[in-house]
């Protein structure tokens, strides 16, 4: 390969690399950057609603039949159940000082993306909660990514 081709080659591949394709805006057109960026979409979301105090935000990443269920194995089903658990918790503990979501991967089947990661807040009245979680995202007929299930792992010494 000569140097002109090279220089061309390594420049497509930190293009590619950088997600700034000559093709257009990251995601556009790429069906895996796009559920990547509404991963992070979501997981933005739930760590300013959990700041602000606000379960109406961190409530419209989930499906209209998601499943939110705690360590412990008690789950809530529906939007609406996960707004009213998310709005009671506010006023028992206050919004979080700290929050906090780490995404440590994901893999995508067909209209699914299974991602884990650690989460944690810290509340107002100084609650701490952090822990493992594996989230499945679902795609809607719109094309957007929303959280179908979401479940808080038990701590590995529990």
């Amino acid at each position: 390969m000569n140097d002109r081709k090279l220089k061309s080659a390594c420049i497509a591949v930190l293009l590619l690399a950088s997600g700034s394709a000559i093709a257009g805006p990251a995601g556009k057109h790429d069906p895996e950057m796009a559920a990547a960026a509404a991963i992070t979409a979501g997981n933005d979301a739930w760590v300013a609603g959990m700041k602000q105090g606000n379960a109406d935000l961190i409530a419209g990443i989930f499906t209209a039949d998601a499943l939110d269920c705690e360590p412990d194995g008690e789950c809530v089903r529906g939007r609406a159940a996960i707004r009213k658990q998310l709005h009671a918790e506010f006023l028992k503990y206050g919004a979080a000082h700290v929050a906090t979501v780490h995404s440590l991967g994901s893999v995508r089947d067909q209209n699914f993306i299974y991602e884990w990661g650690t989460a944690g807040s810290v509340r107002g009245n100084g609650q701490v909660a952090a822990g493992r979680y594996l989230a499945i995202w679902r795609r809607q007929a719109d094309g957007r990514w929303k959280l179908y299930r979401n479940l808080s792992l038990p701590n590995p010494a529990n």
